[in-house]
């Protein structure tokens, strides 16, 4: 149990409702093979052939449940853009990994935080926090 929530009806839950995605994963990039994403200095993403820090299109998939989508508005001094969030539950066999990023309806999100559900030590589900890119 979590706190007074039992686990079963919970992973029946994220078993119901999980959505297959497509994970795009973070790797230190040798500048040869395969085309990558990477960053273009400005944290924004960019499509490269070498060197530095990537991330390989379609690496893996994995069923997650995602839910608690929130966005706002921002003003910066490059002007405007949309600081966002999202949360999701998925079972202990899916392949994710901190620095996962994904495309979840208009906007791309990174894996920030996981989380194991009760505790990370004997998890039966896990907790994910992802930040809006």
């Amino acid at each position: 149990m979590v706190g007074r929530l039992p686990l079963r009806p919970l992973r029946k839950k994220v078993t119901a409702n999980a959505v297959t995605y497509s994970i795009d994963r973070l790797h230190d990039d040798d500048g040869f093979g395969e085309q990558t994403y990477g960053t273009d200095g400005y944290g924004d993403d960019d499509l490269s052939y070498g060197g530095g820090k990537s991330y390989t299109e379609d690496a893996t998939s994995a069923s997650l449940y995602l839910f608690n989508e929130s966005e706002e508005p921002i003003i910066t001094d490059s002007g405007k853009s949309i600081r966002g969030s999202l949360s999701g539950l998925c079972q202990t066999d899916a392949d994710v990994e901190e620095g996962d990023r994904l495309t979840h309806g208009d906007g791309r999100y990174e894996l920030e935080v996981k989380n194991g559900v009760p505790n990370d030590h004997n998890p039966s589900l896990y907790k994910l926090r992802f930040k809006r890119l």
